[in-house]
C-alpha cells in the first residue's frame, strides 16, 4: 500500500502520460481493497464525520451522471470508479499514517524530489527548445502530464508548500540549505509558467505555517511572510506579468456557469460528466475555473452545500487537535482552498492536481480526527 501511494505522486510527475500515471492509483485501490478482508486493518480506519461525509460527497458526484447529459458521459460505471479511487486512496492516507508515522518527513521529501526532477527538467526544455513551445505566449510548459502552465504552477506549488513544511520541521542547517535551493528552482518554474495564482496560495499557506509554528508572533510573522513571497513574486516574474490581465476571464466565466446553473438545475445541478465547455464570443473554456462553481454546476445546490461542510469539518479538526499533521494539514487545506477559489474542474477525476490540493489534504483533516492522532 506504501509504495502505491508512492507510486502515485511520483508518476504524477515523473510519468509522460495519463496512462502510466493512473497505474499507481489502480493499484492502491486493489491493495486498499484487498486489505479491508483483514479485521486489524479495518479497526484502524478512522470513523468520524468528515470520512463520512467526504464518502458521501463522492459518490453524489458519482450518482449525479445519471442525469447528465451530453456527448462526454461515459456510464455511471466510470463515476464510480473515479469515485472508488478517490475513497481508497483518503482511506488508504490515515491508514499509513498511524502505522509509518515517523517516516512521514522521508515520504514529504520523496514527493519534493519528484516535483523537483519535473521542474529542473521543464525548466532545461524551456531554454534548451523554446521552439516546441505549443503557443505564442512564451510560458513554460512542463514536462509530461504538467504540460498545462497552470497545472504545473499548482502541482510545483504544492511541492513548495510541502518544502516550507520541512523547512519548519526540521532544523539541520544543511537541511534548510537544500530545501531552500530546491524550493527556489520550484518558484523558477512557477515564474515561467506565468501563473500568479499559486504565488498568492504559496504566501497565503506559508503565512498559516508560520503563524502556527510561532502563535506568539503570528500576525507580524504571517504579514511578513506574505509580502517576502510577494516581492519574491516581483523579482522572479515581474511586475508586468503578475497584473497583466487581472483576473483573467473568471468573473465572466464564474458568472456565466453559475447563470447557466440557476436557470437549468439549480437543486441537482447538470451532473458529473455533461459538458462544462463555454463558447464565449473571444475564446473557448474548458470547465468553471473555481472548485466552488464547479462542483454547484455539476452537483447543485446539494454537492455545494457538502464541499462547505467537507471544509468546516477539515477546518475543525485543525482547531481541535495538536497532532504533528496539524502543520503539513493547515498549510495544504490552505493552499488548496485559495487555488480552489481561482481554478479547478470537477473533483471526481481520476488522479490529478486536484488529488493534492483538495483530497490529501481532507485525508489528512481524517488522520488528525482518529484516535491515532
Amino acid at each position: 500500500m506504501l509504495v502505491s501511494l508512492a507510486l502515485c505522486f511520483l508518476l504524477y510527475f515523473l510519468a509522460e502520460n495519463g496512462k502510466i500515471n493512473a497505474f499507481g492509483s489502480y493499484l492502491l485501490a486493489l491493495t486498499v481493497v484487498a486489505a479491508l478482508f483483514l479485521r486489524e486493518v479495518r479497526a484502524r480506519i478512522p470513523r468520524n464525520p468528515l470520512l463520512i461525509l467526504a464518502l458521501v460527497f463522492l459518490f453524489y458526484l458519482a450518482l449525479s451522471s445519471v442525469w447528465a447529459s451530453g456527448e462526454e458521459v461515459k456510464g455511471l460505471g466510470k463515476h464510480l470508479g473515479y469515485a472508488a479511487l478517490i475513497a481508497t486512496f483518503m482511506i488508504a492516507v490515515p491508514l499509513l499514517l498511524d502505522r509509518y508515522a515517523i517516516h512521514t518527513h522521508k515520504f514529504v521529501a520523496l514527493i519534493i524530489c519528484a516535483a523537483l526532477l519535473s521542474a529542473a527538467w521543464s525548466i532545461f526544455l524551456h531554454f534548451r527548445l523554446p521552439v516546441d513551445q505549443s503557443l505564442a505566449e512564451p510560458r513554460l510548459y512542463a514536462f509530461g502530464r504538467l504540460s498545462n502552465p497552470v497545472v504545473s504552477a499548482t502541482s510545483y506549488g504544492f511541492a513548495v508548500v510541502l518544502g516550507l513544511y520541512l523547512s519548519l520541521s526540521l532544523t539541520r542547517p544543511v537541511t534548510r540549505i537544500a530545501l531552500v535551493t530546491g524550493m527556489g528552482i520550484l518558484l523558477w518554474a512557477i515564474a515561467l509558467s506565468g501563473s500568479r495564482a499559486a504565488w498568492l496560495a504559496i504566501a497565503t499557506a506559508a503565512a498559516v505555517g508560520v503563524a502556527l509554528t510561532w502563535p506568539r508572533y503570528r500576525w507580524l510573522l504571517a504579514t511578513g511572510t506574505i509580502l517576502m513571497f510577494g516581492l519574491l513574486a516581483v523579482t522572479l516574474a515581474g511586475w508586468e506579468e503578475l497584473t497583466r490581465r487581472a483576473f483573467s476571464f473568471r468573473p465572466e466565466i464564474w458568472s456565466h456557469f453559475i447563470n447557466l446553473t440557476l436557470e437549468t438545475a439549480p437543486v441537482s445541478g447538470v451532473g458529473s460528466g455533461a459538458s462544462s465547455a463555454w463558447v464565449a464570443d473571444t475564446e473557448t473554456f474548458r470547465h468553471p475555473h473555481s472548485i466552488f462553481v464547479s462542483t454547484f454546476y455539476f452537483g447543485g445546490a446539494p454537492g455545494l452545500t457538502m464541499l462547505a461542510g467537507v471544509y468546516l469539518l477539515a477546518t475543525r479538526s485543525l482547531f481541535v487537535s495538536q497532532g504533528f499533521l496539524r502543520l503539513p494539514a493547515s498549510m495544504l487545506l490552505t493552499f488548496g482552498v485559495v487555488v480552489g477559489l481561482l481554478d479547478g474542474d470537477n473533483l471526481l477525476t481520476k488522479i490529478n492536481y486536484l488529488w493534492w490540493i483538495f483530497w490529501l489534504p481532507v485525508a489528512l483533516c481524517i488522520s488528525l480526527d482518529s484516535d491515532h492522532h
